[in-house]
């Protein structure tokens, strides 16, 4: 039988049917095609890749909507002159890959076929591009690169499949498309339960572009499955839960800015790990997340992207100004779903077994909402990496308390954790979750640092979201090291906030330019010192050839003298500018803004635990003091 085309992502029905809300004017739809007309008018430099990338997308919704001949003419000849012109590493074949058999989607039944042969033709240089090995790319399963250049090849082959070549013969794409698709599976298989993945956030989020690009592309109907197209969902369920951390990790106002130090632009915010910024990550992904989500998250994920992309966002992008955002928001957004607000939907705490990932906040509501993350970086397989297992971030009140190091600065000592003091530093290492729970009061979360530290290591964080104006937090760790060493505490926190140590030497204060303050205090074991740094300035070159330079952040480090056991215990609270009192009480009970907070750490600490007298609850778990083990 002759291959023949197969249609991606969309039937004639659904066709059919965004054309008929446009004519209604569902406001939604005519959103999308009034921010692509006004995006093609306005005339940014073509010869600058990403904005060519956004020029073709937006013409090829446009040709979609209206089916006008002068819209998708203008795709298919941006997507050409960007092959012509050369596309400069794997990542960008691939990402063009994805673009262009968007195009050909948008435009299959616009354009006559003779006029589809430009677009054709790129497609087939750039699959055949991604069947040699470039510079730059690591080749391997569990790196961002393998999803973006397969995924890329998945949906060029599936867009050439049954589309006559320059000799007129007729193109089988079914060993490419089972090649590309079955890598991808097996890229899939990296995903914990929750759907996330260990390259951290964001860059999860540029990987899952394309593979959700790809993994989707089946919805055009049977034909596309029958030829190869990848049923991902079918194979990964638990990728249905993909959007669960990614939202319960973002809250509505502007991100802090890595390039500048300061507050940035733009809308949404959210917690960070590894090579990443603090923006919002969802807006190619946010019309792929409301067709994955299962049906009793959808409401949310609405009423989340009307107030992140949509009509009631501060400045309505319908997801646009990124590769594919404007497309899949057009096809999947929920039309005849009504908006439910996500406090009554989503979930506040979600943990991803495999990646030993919590994120935990106290509400959905603006960008005051508290929102907790810890990170035992259970796995790692490959990619980006950083020393940030046991780390901790932190925002409440507008502010991000607690950071990582960020962009290209992978070091340990910037990664809000307790390092012991040994040269050369390890390297980064795994460790594991060994308590998580919702309580009453928030979230508790604690991690087996064995590997990370080289010694005996727990470390606990609990969250009382009732005290202070914006949380409290309790960290303790416990260290148990054969080698008698110092260690230091680190915290990172955004470059805006004003930091002083108190007095007496025993916590410090973060000041945020608005009035609202975090306060900090040792209650158990005091340091030797506590000093205010800065991490160094550090850059990035992206495959693009794009180098960018990025502020160093403050950290606060407290410093512990050289022992066989430690136990630091931290507590921190956030106000819009009230001093509070935080004391410890006995054991590890505390006072904080004159409340009890009784066990903070709940079961996963015995009552009769003393700190700098009681051991590890791994080897030691009843929690009774031990005979010689006191610490200083």
């Amino acid at each position: 039988m002759t291959p023949q085309p197969v249609a991606l992502w969309y039937d004639d029905a659904l066709r059919d049917r965004l054309q008929a809300l446009l004519a209604d004017g569902e406001p939604t739809v005519t959103g999308i095609l009034a921010t692509c007309r006004a995006q093609r008018h306005a005339a940014p430099d073509h010869a600058a890749e990403p904005d060519r990338a956004i020029q073709v997308m937006a013409a090829a919704v446009e040709a979609l909507l209206t089916r006008s001949q002068e819209a998708a003419s203008a795709a298919v000849a941006g997507f050409a002159a960007q092959v012509a012109e050369g596309i400069g590493s794997d990542l960008g074949l691939g990402r063009w890959g994805v673009l262009g058999g968007i195009v050909q989607a948008c435009i299959r039944d616009v354009l006559p076929a003779d006029q589809q042969v430009p677009l054709l033709d790129g497609l087939r240089a750039i699959l055949a591009g991604l069947r040699q090995v470039g510079k730059g790319n690591p080749h391997q399963v569990g790196n961002n690169w393998w999803a973006v250049t397969h995924s890329g090849a998945h949906v060029a082959a599936l867009a050439l499949h049954g589309h006559a070549d320059a000799d007129g013969r007729i193109w089988d794409g079914r060993e490419m498309i089972a090649w590309s698709g079955q890598r991808l599976l097996a890229f899939a298989q990296h995903f914990g339960d929750a759907g996330l993945y260990h390259e951290g956030l964001g860059y999860q989020a540029y990987a899952c572009v394309h593979l959700l690009a790809a993994g989707l592309a089946g919805r055009g109907g049977p034909d596309a499955i029958a030829v190869g197209a990848i049923d991902l969902l079918g194979r990964h369920s638990n990728l249905r839960r993909m959007p669960l951390p990614f939202h319960a990790a973002a809250c509505l106002r502007a991100p802090y800015d890595d390039v500048s130090g300061g507050p940035g632009a733009g809308w949404g915010a959210m917690l960070s790990w590894n090579d990443a910024g603090q923006g919002w990550v969802g807006a190619s992904l946010s019309g792929p997340f409301m067709a994955l989500a299962e049906p009793e998250h959808l409401p949310a994920l609405r009423w989340c992207f009307d107030h992140f992309h949509g009509l009631q966002a501060p400045q309505p992008d319908f997801s646009g100004g990124t590769w594919y955002g404007w497309f899949f928001s057009l096809l999947f957004y929920p039309y005849g779903v009504a908006a439910r607000h996500p406090e009554e939907v989503l979930p506040k705490q979600v943990c991803d077994s495999r990646q030993g990932l919590l994120v935990a906040r106290n509400r959905y509501r603006d960008g005051s909402d508290a929102i907790l993350g810890a990170y035992a970086r259970s796995t790692h397989v490959g990619g980006h990496s950083q020393a940030d297992a046991g780390s901790l971030r932190f925002m409440s009140l507008g502010h991000d308390w607690i950071m990582g190091g960020g962009q290209a600065r992978g070091e340990a000592r910037w990664q809000s954790v307790v390092t012991p003091c040994v040269e050369p530093p390890p390297k980064a290492a795994c460790g594991s979750v060994m308590w998580e729970e919702a309580t009453a009061l928030g979230p508790l979360f604690a991690m087996d640092l064995r590997r990370v530290s080289g010694c005996y290591h727990e470390r606990y964080v609990a969250a009382h979201w009732g005290l202070g104006d914006g949380g409290a937090l309790a960290i303790f760790d416990q260290l148990d090291d054969h080698r008698d060493l110092p260690c230091t505490w680190h915290l990172s926190c955004a470059g805006h906030l004003a930091i002083t140590v108190d007095a007496d030497g025993a916590g410090f204060v973060l000041r945020a330019p608005d009035g609202a303050m975090m306060a900090w205090r040792f209650v158990a074991e005091l340091p030797d010192r506590i000093e205010v740094g800065q991490m160094p300035a550090s850059s990035r070159t992206y495959a693009s050839g794009n180098t960018v330079h990025y502020a160093g952040r403050p950290v606060v480090s407290a410093h512990f003298p050289a022992a066989a056991h430690r136990a630091i215990y931290v507590v921190g609270c956030a106000t819009q500018g009230r001093d509070v009192p935080i004391t410890g009480s006995g054991h590890l009970d505390l006072v904080v803004d004159q409340q009890p907070w009784l066990r903070p750490f709940g079961a996963a600490i015995p009552a009769v635990f003393e700190p700098g007298r009681s051991g590890g609850l791994c080897l030691h778990p009843d929690g009774e003091p031990l005979e010689g083990f006191a610490s200083p």
